[in-house]
């Protein structure tokens, strides 16, 4: 079974549902969240419970139709063990390993924030960010791995430590990104409830209001 709603969608309903599935069902989370795993594993069963992201372009078509793309490169869709990556190759799908799946999830939740810092005003300005949001964006990737660490878990992959310490390249990086009008009409379709709802988990994971402060700030800019 896999689950592929918004963290925040996961409500006590569907949680109820998928733990009266048959003991014979695994349940795969497939979605991006900043909160501590062990609690999907204890409401559905932990012995079968696995974790995964999928690596997906998607988009409705004219006429409804969905067009997609399975990433074969970069960020490949990632599952928590071997046995996953058998069966996702089997049907077409490009797949890696990470079996450190909570720190992964928490690292690239951080950087979805960052991203969504600028892409989000980009969409709804139709234009690019100005030096001062990029720069805050490149801000909010180092305070949040910073955070990730805080709360035990690794940064990864390498690439997000790397952006990480070097904040004038990521800044540039998002700035320019930012210029692309494919970019911006991405962006808009993908809309904030997921950004929104991130940021309010980072923030309510943080051990401390210091911890999470320009998070804090942009977090502050949406209703």
């Amino acid at each position: 079974m896999l689950v592929t709603v918004l963290a925040h969608q996961l409500d006590d309903a569907l949680t109820a549902k998928l733990k009266a599935c048959a003991p014979s069902t695994t349940v795969m989370f497939m979605f991006n969240t900043f909160r501590s795993l062990e609690g999907l594993r204890s409401a559905v069963v932990a012995s079968r419970c696995v974790f995964g992201f999928p690596g997906i372009m998607a988009s409705f078509a004219a006429g409804g139709a969905l067009d997609h793309k399975f990433f074969s490169s970069g960020q490949r869709t990632i599952v928590s063990d071997d046995k996953w990556r058998a069966v996702f190759e089997g049907a077409g799908i490009p797949c890696d390993v990470e079996r450190d799946m909570e720190s992964w999830l928490h690292t690239h939740a951080i950087m979805f924030i960052a991203f969504s810092a600028v892409l989000a005003p980009a969409a709804a300005r139709d234009a690019g960010v100005p030096w001062s949001d990029a720069s805050r964006a490149a801000r909010v990737l180092r305070e949040g791995c910073a955070l990730v660490r805080k709360l035990g878990f690794r940064v990864t992959p390498r690439l997000v430590a790397w952006l990480e310490a070097l904040p004038s390249l990521t800044a540039f990086s998002l700035w320019a990104m930012t210029r692309f009008t494919s970019v911006r009409a991405f962006a808009k379709a993908v809309g904030t409830r997921e950004f929104v709802a991130l940021m309010d988990d980072v923030i309510a994971a943080a051990p401390s209001p210091d911890d999470v402060a320009v998070i804090r700030g942009v977090r502050s800019k949406f209703a």
